[in-house]
């Protein structure tokens, strides 16, 4: 009985945009229709590229859609829920291709965690293999 009530709420979720954490969304496969809340922590400004950064308690996430930043006037530490299509674009994980977003309100940016970049790299296994150019 209890997995029909999971899968049933999973079914609503993804069928009526309950937003999902962002490590939920980052473990989902890309093509997937998604919606997350999370705190602009990087806006367009900042680069001056239409791509804001937004983070929740649990991870981050790009945001990338033309029409979506340039006609908004959403800023660093603006709240937003968005939904949109789960891509990756060159190792890159972000949502694009927005059907809805929504200013939830303002809060303040998540503290940046200090990592050493032993931890960094024995956490995220960041070692590539050396690039030829």
């Amino acid at each position: 009985m209890n997995k029909i009530y999971l899968l049933l709420l999973s079914f609503i979720a993804f069928n009526f945009g309950i937003a999902q954490t962002i490590a939920d969304v980052r473990a989902m496969s890309v093509g997937s229709t998604v919606t997350v809340t999370g705190t602009i922590v990087l806006g367009e400004n900042d680069f001056s590229s239409p791509t804001v950064y937004m983070q929740d308690a649990t991870a981050g996430i790009a945001i990338y859609d033309y029409a979506f930043i340039d006609s908004l006037d959403f800023h660093r530490g603006d709240s937003i829920t968005v939904t949109g299509e789960l891509y990756e674009y060159n190792d890159l994980l972000e949502v694009k291709n927005l059907v809805s977003y929504t200013k939830e309100g303002t809060a303040n940016i998540p503290e940046p965690i200090l990592i050493t970049t032993a931890d960094m790299i024995e956490t995220y296994d960041l070692i590539e293999q050396p690039r030829k150019f």
